[in-house]
């Protein structure tokens, strides 16, 4: 029948803002307007079996503290990697990248902490743009059509 422990559907954190469970994603949202980041993080949960309650990866609730902490940071190290990226597979798409804008990122799933990926708001009507993430680095950019 499942997984019958109940689940703490809102939390307020001290630095990312209320965190909201979301039945459809299965993970927890941060607020985009919270600190002006202007994207959600979707922080995927502990599922394993040691606690009462099922409540967001601790490791991976510290990876999104550090987003925020330093988004300036983390925003221009994606803007590094995602330029090489143009330049070398996706020059046709130069434009287009340049265009792109978070729309949100994940963060998990919690048995593989440093993964996680970022997605962009639509900007055409045929590519749905992303960059994964392993071990905390990007590793890839691409779309999805």
């Amino acid at each position: 029948m499942g997984d019958q422990r109940p689940i703490e559907r809102e939390i307020d954190h001290a630095i990312l803002g209320k965190l909201e469970y979301s039945d459809d994603n299965e993970a927890w949202l941060t607020d985009p307007n919270h600190n002006d980041i202007g994207f959600k993080i979707m922080i995927d949960g502990d599922w394993g079996d040691s606690a009462e309650t099922i409540s967001p990866a601790l490791s991976l609730t510290e990876w999104a503290e550090e987003i925020f902490v330093n988004s300036k940071d983390f925003l221009a190290e994606l803007k590094i990697f995602i330029e090489t990226q143009k330049s070398e597979e996706y020059k046709d798409f130069s434009d287009e990248i340049d265009a792109l804008e978070i729309d949100f990122i994940t963060l998990g799933p919690e048995k593989c902490p440093g993964e996680g990926s970022v997605y962009y708001k639509d900007t055409t009507e045929d590519r749905c743009w992303y960059c994964d993430y392993q071990k905390r680095n990007p590793v890839v950019l691409g779309f999805d059509r």
